[in-house]
């Protein structure tokens, strides 16, 4: 498998590495907000500074930080409180908002 850049290599790594040692909950998760996932997770409020800053012709770098979210929230997220699609369509949401929002 080639990888794209170390960065890409160190991102897959860090999931493989959470997805072997993270335990499921099969408990329902409670409604979250935009505020709530940043308590859990605060390099969300980074990744929204960084993604605000991202011209929107720039899909590279857009693809780029969302490689990053993937791993923070979303199926591949190491806290099992953000491990879930809710989380990652909040996040998505959210920071498509601060890209779309830049000129």
């Amino acid at each position: 498998m080639v990888f794209a850049s170390r960065h890409s290599a160190k991102i897959v790594g860090e999931v493989f590495a959470c997805l072997a040692t993270k335990p499921r909950s099969a408990r329902p998760q409670a409604p979250l907000d935009w505020p709530a996932l940043c308590r859990l997770e605060p390099r969300l409020r980074t990744l929204e500074s960084k993604v605000a800053r991202i011209r929107r012709e720039d899909w590279h770098g857009w693809e780029r930080l969302n490689r990053e979210l993937q791993t923070l929230v979303g199926w591949s997220a190491c806290n099992p409180a953000l491990a879930s699609s809710a989380a990652y369509e909040l996040a998505i949401a959210v920071l498509l908002d601060a890209w779309e929002g830049h000129p």
